[in-house]
């Protein structure tokens, strides 16, 4: 079985940052790599299927792709969006974070009718970068 890439998945930092906000709190079995969280070390789940089986889950990390952590986001209710912005140079990358919050909750990102709403107008190069700063944020978001 040939391996994926290692670049689609989330990186250790990320991985941790995913843990501490309720990723994986149960052993994920749905991820297909993880990180050694003492030692920092990544595993394919598949290809190193002996070396996890002996770990004690609560040494393991989840390490998701991008697209996994994206659809988490969705089930907590942030919605991420990546759209591409045309320059007579070529293509930058925007993302846009929106959810939901009731009347009483409601801040300075409110767009409507307790639609919250956080955008970045940073211009990334690539998809994956403004995936990975728009993940980043909606974390921040989750713990205001």
């Amino acid at each position: 079985m040939k391996q994926p890439k290692k670049s689609l998945f989330v990186s250790y930092e990320l991985a941790i940052k995913l843990k501490e906000n309720g990723f994986g709190e149960e052993f994920n079995e749905d991820c297909f790599g993880y990180y050694d969280i003492q030692s920092k070390q990544f595993y394919f789940a598949e290809m190193d299927e002996r070396k996890v089986a002996s770990y004690i889950p609560s040494i393991l990390c989840s390490a998701p792709i991008y697209q996994q952590v994206v659809d988490w986001l969705d089930l907590k209710g942030y919605n991420i969006s990546i759209k591409p912005e045309y320059y007579y140079e070529g293509i930058n990358w925007n993302w846009q974070i929106f959810w939901y919050l009731p009347q009483e909750e409601w801040t300075e990102f409110l767009v409507n009718d307790g639609t919250m709403m956080y955008g970045d107008n940073g211009e990334y190069n690539t998809r994956l970068e403004a995936t990975i700063a728009a993940i980043e944020k909606a974390l921040e978001l989750i713990k205001l």
